[in-house]
Formats: C-alpha cells, sequence, structure tokens
C-alpha cells in the first residue's frame, strides 16, 4: 500500500530538503508588486521574462553597503538581491529571505566581487597555511595608504600611544579611481624591493562597494601575495570584506584596528612587565626552597655517613692501591732489566769482536774472487776480440790487393766486375791496386 504523505509532512519535506540545498544565494531581476505594511518590513515580487519569485525584506535587514534607500524601493527597479531560500508552511509558498539588495550596477560589481573570490580561491591565495605571523615589537613598519587620509590620522594616532618607539614611513598613492589599483600594486612591490619595512600596513577608510572596489581587483590581489613581508589590512569598517583582506596575511576590522594588531598597549606591556617580575620571583623563591631542602637533606645524609670515618677507609683504600701499585712496578721493572739484558747479549753474539773478524774474513774471500772472476772475465773478452778482429781482417775486401790482385770497378754502375756479362764493349772500367787506381775501357 502506498504512504500517504499528510500537508503538513511533505510541506516540511519540501521546506528541508529547498533550504538546506540554497543556504545563500544571490537573485538578480526587476521588481514586480511591493508591499510596505506598518510593520517596516517589505514584500515584492523578483520577475525576469519567465518566472517569478516571492521575496521578504525584513526590517532588520534594511541596509546595505551599497546605500540604497529601501523606502526609494519602487516597482520596475532592476536589482540584485541576496539572502537564503525559504518555504512558508501556512500558505504552502516558498520566497527568499533577503538579507541584502542591490541596485543592478551595484550588484554586478558584487557578482564580480565573488567570481573573483573563487578563482582566487581556487589558486590558493586564501589558504591558511600561506599566512605569515607578524614578528612581535615591530620597529619599522611601512604604511600605504592615500596621503593626509583619515585613516592615516586614525592609524598614526593609535600607534603613539602603543608598543615600543620604532619608526613609521608613509608610501602614500591614491586608494580610489581606475588607477588606484596599478598604484596600491607598485607601491606594495616597491616597498618590497627596499626591504626595510617589517611589516606592510594597507589601510583605507569606509565607503561604498565602488570606492572600495581597488581593493577588489586581481592586481592587488596578485602584488599582496607575492609580498614576501607580512601585510596586515584595514579596509573599510568591520563590516567591509574585501579580496585584498583575505588575501593579506592578516586582516584588520579598521585602520586603528591595525595598529592594535600590530603593537600591544603600554599599559598591557607594563602589566606583562610586572607579571613577568612577580613570575621570576616565584620561580626563585620556588628554588631557593628546593635548593634548600635538598640541601637540608645532605647535611643529614653526611652525618650517617660519618665523613671522618669514610676518610679513613678512603686512606686504607689509597695505601693497599700505593702497595700494590709498587709490587707491580718493581716486577716490571725486573722484566724490563731481563729483557735488556737478554737483548744486549743477542746483539753481542751478532756484533761483538769475534763477529767482526768473521766478517771482515769473508768480505776479503768475497774481494779475492770477484778479482780472479773479473781476470778471467777480461781475458776471455779479450780473445772473442781478437777472433773478431781477424773475422774481419779476413772479410776487407782490400786485402788481396797486397798479395797482388786487382779490382775492376764498372764505371757506369760502380759494381765490382765478376764476368763479362756487365760490360759491352767500348764501356769504361776502374782498375784499383794495392797502391793506385787505372782506367781502362773494354774493347
Amino acid at each position: 500500500m502506498a504512504h500517504i504523505y499528510s500537508v503538513s509532512q511533505i510541506t516540511r519535506a519540501i521546506k528541508e530538503d529547498l533550504e538546506a540545498r540554497y543556504p545563500f544565494l544571490w537573485v538578480q531581476g526587476q521588481i514586480g508588486t511591493l508591499s510596505r505594511p506598518g510593520s517596516g518590513h517589505i514584500y515584492f515580487t523578483l520577475k525576469d521574462r519567465e518566472a517569478s519569485l516571492n521575496v521578504a525584506w525584513f526590517k532588520s535587514s534594511q541596509k546595505t553597503r551599497s546605500g540604497i534607500d529601501p523606502k526609494a524601493l519602487e516597482s520596475g527597479a532592476e536589482v540584485i538581491c541576496a539572502g537564503r531560500m525559504n518555504v512558508y508552511p501556512p500558505r504552502g509558498v516558498y520566497q527568499l529571505i533577503a538579507e541584502l539588495v542591490e541596485d543592478r550596477g551595484v550588484g554586478g560589481l558584487q557578482l564580480q566581487f565573488e567570481a573573483l573570490k573563487r578563482k582566487l580561491a581556487e589558486q590558493g591565495y586564501f589558504a591558511p597555511e600561506n599566512k605569515r605571523s607578524l614578528p612581535g615589537h615591530p620597529s619599522r613598519v611601512a604604511v600605504v595608504t592615500a596621503a593626509e587620509s583619515a585613516a592615516l590620522h586614525d592609524f598614526l594616532r593609535l600607534a603613539r600611544r602603543r608598543g615600543w618607539p620604532g619608526e613609521i614611513r608613509i608610501h602614500p598613492t591614491p586608494v580610489q579611481g581606475d588607477a588606484a589599483s596599478e598604484s596600491v600594486a607598485r607601491t606594495l612591490d616597491q616597498v618590497n624591493r627596499l626591504g626595510w619595512a617589517q611589516i606592510i600596513v594597507l589601510i583605507r577608510g569606509g565607503g561604498s562597494l565602488e570606492d572600495l572596489w581597488t581593493f577588489n581587483t586581481e592586481t592587488v590581489a596578485k602584488a599582496l601575495h607575492r609580498s614576501t613581508i607580512p601585510v596586515v589590512s584595514g579596509i573599510g569598517h568591520e563590516v567591509d570584506l574585501s579580496i585584498a583582506d583575505m588575501v593579506a596575511d592578516v586582516r584588520a576590522s579598521t585602520p586603528s584596528h591595525a595598529a592594535q594588531l600590530i603593537w600591544p598597549e603600554r599599559t598591557e606591556m607594563m602589566q606583562q612587565i610586572d607579571e613577568a617580575e612577580s613570575a621570576l620571583y616565584q620561580a626563585w623563591k620556588s628554588r631557593y626552597t628546593r635548593i634548600c631542602d635538598e640541601l637540608e637533606g645532605l647535611t643529614r645524609a653526611l652525618s650517617w655517613l660519618s665523613p671522618a670515618r669514610r676518610l679513613k677507609q678512603l686512606q686504607q683504600t689509597l695505601a693497599l692501591q700505593e702497595s700494590g701499585l709498587r709490587r707491580s712496578a718493581d716486577f716490571l721493572l725486573q722484566t724490563k732489566r731481563n729483557r735488556l739484558q737478554h737483548l744486549a747479549d743477542r746483539l753481542q753474539r751478532v756484533f761483538g769482536p769475534d763477529s767482526w773478524r768473521v766478517r771482515e774474513q769473508a768480505i776479503r774471500a768475497l774481494e779475492d774472487r770477484q778479482e780472479a772472476a773479473a781476470r778471467a772475465h777480461l781475458r776471455g773478452k779479450r780473445y772473442e776480440l781478437d777472433r773478431v778482429a781477424d773475422r774481419l781482417e779476413a772479410l776487407d775486401p782490400y786485402l788481396p790487393l797486397k798479395r797482388g790482385y786487382s779490382l775492376v770497378t764498372v764505371e757506369r754502375t760502380g759494381e765490382f766486375l765478376r764476368t763479362g756479362v756487365q760490360v759491352e764493349s767500348g764501356e769504361d772500367v776502374s782498375i784499383r791496386t794495392e797502391k793506385e787506381d787505372i782506367g781502362a775501357r773494354i774493347k
């Protein structure tokens, strides 16, 4: 059997589902019918070409940053509403509970704001792990803001009453207008390049969404993100939340609050010094009491151990150790003496007078043997030399000339004449005898 719902059950289910799915949203449209009952609430329809949506704007929420006057709201106006979806069970209708109603121009800026916010969040610009903590008691602070602005005066007025003495450098820049974003970004980069400041303070007084739009641009957001110096932002009033506030390392609700975050009150610092002094005294007193207790315990333990008797025992132990040391030293000395005598005897046997005489005789015998061997070697080499000389003399081509022979050389080739085929008729030859050379010609 199918389950049957009551009207309350189905309405409650729709209410829970719708409100959970749309906890907060922006809706753009044109105001249709509009009513203002005596309660001060405003009820109207928001419509486009295809649909309409009931909107309830309660009196407690009728404040906007854009400065729109709820009394000036009229049918036909193009607006953007921000709020949450709601189901009204007694009438069974759904409606938008408006938290903010802005004209369409300002609403367009709000949509740009939300789009840039999502983009930078995806890129990690707002990640808590990228936020840097401020140094304690900074003495060098760079302030980026408009010259002679109320925000600057508020910051300096509060800074004079807080922290230790230090130096504040003002870097004036426009904070509103078409060129303000680029100017603020350049000034932030310049402060980083100088490297002087410990903290950068970016402040501006309150205003409408359009007035504060410089601090909702990607140009300023990127300059803040790439800053190597921690940045404190104080843009507008507490209700104003800019992109710059979300990118900065620390967000102050106002310019004055920025000074409060950077430096503590001097009265608070004096109180901290007093508390530290009191804590130091208590710590010293506790340690002094503990040391006194330990000293008293050691004194009692010393009396129980009888230092005089302990000293006597130590003296007896020392005497025994001294006696044992002497015996060990005597034994060691005698052992070394015996070892030394043994080595001396061995040296005497190896290097004594008899040993030297034996070595001298051996050297002389070796000298004699070496001399005899040298003579024999020299005789053998002389004999070999004579044999080689005889063989060389026998091989001398001019030796036969002494016995009456002669050598015939062919002039043309310079070769010795051995056969008749080497020359032809009429060719010159040279005949060499023992004493002269004779020219001749073959017939």
